[in-house]
């Protein structure tokens, strides 16, 4: 929940009927644990309360975003009691007594500690508002499009790994298991050639994986943070000077330095860079680069200082576990902490306070320079969390809808993704229970998933995905490829901001080979799916679905209530203003009858996909406040209620 200091704020919980004596909301010291005041819990007369209010804090609606509904269903009791937000962390419990039993309600749940996992309200936080369930496309710009072949880095241009790089002009050629030091040409100007395409999906805000003057392809080895690569960019000028296969160095890679190094190239580049945001902008389209401040390339200024002056070099304490009695593969003379066993990535001492400004004053440039919108945090889940709290407040300081998605992989996500720190991260635990759950037929798997993380996370919208640059692309994880219309259903109804990888549209295929994740970054040749919409089923419903989204607010903003659950089976709505839309979904071999109660009052159901390709019948009955549908062998639809 969100609030200013001398806000009004209405805190609520709801008990099964009868179930609790009293209720009391406690305050405790965020820091020292101790507590702090008690504040009796009025009991509201069923008539007057929310028919859904969660447990916790409100300010203009309820902790689940749905407001006041127009009824109860008298099933339970609500309790209530407004409080004038002051200036510092508000941090709070539940406790409920019935008879001689008490109990402590924390983030968590039911809890004998009460310090623990408290419940927050910091007064002044808020997530930008255009992030809240915003549909996002990630681009991995090496692969999505050539829009300017003369900036293509071309064969034996430079050294990488010991070997020469290499110019694939085939996209149709399948890519290496050692992929880094080929490129393909995708570029920023491929970006701005198909915005109006992603425009078309509704898209409203697009990722970029790393764009900043760095060897391989990937660009995770960032050697300059001020600069757009030029590869990616503009090239005005250029020189001779190939590396020979023989080669070790990059002492003849003239054309390398001058192209990535000359002035005029990376103005142009950044000049490029800020139109293709401007242009973006211009259609709806937020920018989000991806932020790697872990760790830098070994051509990185501070670490060619540490290798030129080793003891001496004023930079030697920027890094980690740098050891002068070590040694390396690169006889550096030196060892030093990295990412992933890759000496090929220098870890940064994140508690370094030149470190930290040095990385805040890239964010303020980048936000004075391009105007970027956010940025994903790259291997969060290891960064210094007073690190992320810095970047918090530098985020509201330079642009207040500025937005901060970290990496992160498992654990409590509200560690990272809290008002202190992040606004989001990405939301593995439910990618794996995507898939998993339906080569399973258990839905179970999934909705214990959002269970358990709407008890962590509560209403913070974790960045929801089928599949990204690390993992095995959907049709290679799934048994059955017609499930891939359930999972795109999924991504886009569920609680939480829906993604596309790039491709992901259209169904193409990526499997990890010999622990390579480069078969996951295939080549988009968008010319070769120019039919697809209405040919692919896959194309069709992402299609759909964006339409949806776009045109139906009840996706971004209603509640979530569930209303059927079975291993092969499952049904919830989204609820909004006393209209709903219901996503059903069928994972079994044969067809399946459902029934459940309705969400809100209805007289008809629609089913919103039932013109995309390959769309089946779908029966749907009501009568007696109550909702029949009969849905075909693994299928899945959304259903509006009339």
């Amino acid at each position: 929940s969100e609030a200013d200091a001398g806000e009004v704020v209405t805190f609520y919980f709801r008990t099964e009927k009868n179930g609790a004596d009293a209720v009391v909301l406690l305050e405790y010291d965020p820091e020292t644990g101790a507590l702090l005041q008690e504040w009796q819990m009025k009991r509201l007369s069923w008539e007057c309360c929310a028919g859904s209010v969660g447990n916790g804090a409100d300010t203009n609606r309820g902790i689940d975003g749905s407001g006041m509904a127009d009824k109860s269903d008298s099933r339970f009791d609500y309790y209530s009691c407004a409080l004038t937000l002051g200036t510092k962390t508000f941090s709070y419990v539940f406790q409920v007594t019935w008879g001689e039993n008490v109990c402590l309600y924390n983030r968590i749940g039911l809890t004998e500690d009460a310090a623990a996992h408290p419940f927050r309200l910091i007064p002044g936080f808020h997530v930008p508002e255009w992030s809240k369930g915003a549909l996002m496309y990630q681009i991995y710009v090496d692969r999505f499009c050539n829009g300017d072949p003369t900036n293509d880095t071309e064969t034996n241009e430079y050294i990488y790994l010991k070997k020469p790089v290499t110019r694939v002009t085939d996209w149709k050629e399948p890519i290496s298991t050692l992929d880094v030091g080929r490129f393909y040409g995708g570029d920023l100007q491929g970006v701005l050639d198909k915005l109006d395409y992603l425009k078309s999906l509704k898209i409203e805000a697009i990722y970029l994986n790393p764009v900043f003057v760095s060897p391989s392809n990937h660009k995770y080895d960032c050697q300059d943070y001020d600069h757009i690569d030029p590869h990616y960019g503009v090239i005005l000028e250029d020189a001779d000077g190939l590396v020979c296969p023989e080669d070790t160095d990059n002492d003849r890679a003239h054309k390398y330095m001058t192209r990535t190094a000359d002035e005029q190239n990376l103005e142009a580049s950044d000049a490029f860079f800020s139109r293709l945001i401007e242009e973006a902008h211009k259609r709806g389209i937020r920018v989000l680069v991806d932020g790697v401040f872990n760790h830098v390339g070994r051509d990185f200024f501070a670490f060619k200082d540490l290798q030129a002056n080793r003891e001496n070099s004023r930079y030697k304490d920027w890094f980690c576990d740098v050891n002068f009695w070590g040694n390396n593969e690169y006889n550096d003379g030196f060892s030093y902490g990295n990412w992933g066993g890759f000496n090929l990535l220098v870890k940064l001492n994140q508690r370094n306070p030149e470190v930290q400004n040095y990385h805040f004053d890239t964010i303020r440039f980048w936000v004075d320079q391009f105007d970027i919108d956010g940025i994903r945090l790259d291997a969060a889940d290891v960064l210094d969390f007073d690190f992320m709290r810095g970047l918090r407040r530098l985020a509201n300081e330079i642009k207040p809808e500025f937005w901060l998605m970290g990496e992160v992989i498992h654990g409590d996500y509200s560690r990272w993704a809290n008002p202190e720190m992040l606004h989001s991260v990405t939301n593995y635990e439910l990618h794996k229970g995507l898939w998993s759950g339906h080569n399973d037929h258990n839905y179970f798997e999934i909705a214990h998933t959002m269970r358990r993380l709407q008890g962590l996370c509560h209403d913070t919208r974790l960045y929801t995905f089928s599949d990204n640059h690390d993992v095995e692309r959907l049709p290679n994880k799934l048994r059955n490829k017609a499930h891939i219309r359930h999972i795109a259903i999924l991504v886009y109804t569920l609680w939480g901001i829906p993604s596309i990888y790039y491709g992901s549209e259209f169904g193409i295929e990526g499997k990890k080979e010999w622990g390579s994740d480069w078969p996951l970054r295939p080549c988009l040749e968008l010319d070769k799916f120019r039919d697809d919409l209405t040919t692919n089923p896959v194309t069709s419903v992402y299609a759909a679905l964006g339409r949806l989204k776009a045109e139906y607010p009840a996706l971004s903003w209603g509640e979530v209530k569930e209303l059927q659950l079975t291993t092969q089976c499952y049904a919830f709505a989204r609820v909004l203003d006393g209209k709903a839309l219901v996503a059903v979904f069928n994972n079994g071999d044969g067809p399946a009858e459902m029934e459940f109660q309705l969400p809100v009052e209805a007289n008809a159901a629609t089913d919103l996909l039932a013109d995309t390709v390959g769309a089946e019948n779908v029966m749907v009955s009501l009568a007696s406040g109550r909702m029949k549908v009969q849905l075909p062998s693994n299928y899945a639809t959304v259903l509006r209620l009339d």
